[in-house]
């Protein structure tokens, strides 16, 4: 998870996108999916992004706010 300034989002074919780590990022809101109010992240000048992925193509999540945080590895059994 990691906190961006609305500044620092870019549009890039009517996407919005973040730079991490020199790679662009992708970013998806939750709000928008499923249809949400919107308004309380539209007040402040940070959002909350939960980075997610698989193998190397990520996504970032953008949440109205965080309640815990915990790394979670998945390994197939041998």
């Amino acid at each position: 998870s990691i906190m961006v300034q609305r500044s620092d989002i870019s549009t890039i074919e009517g996407h919005e996108v973040v730079t991490l780590r020199g790679r662009t990022l992708p970013l998806v809101s939750l709000s928008r999916i499923f249809e949400l109010d919107d308004g309380r992240g539209a007040r402040t000048d940070r959002l909350y992004v939960v980075v997610v992925g698989l193998a190397q193509h990520r996504v970032g999540l953008v949440v109205d706010e965080l309640l815990g945080q915990e790394d979670v590895v998945i390994k197939p059994l041998g």
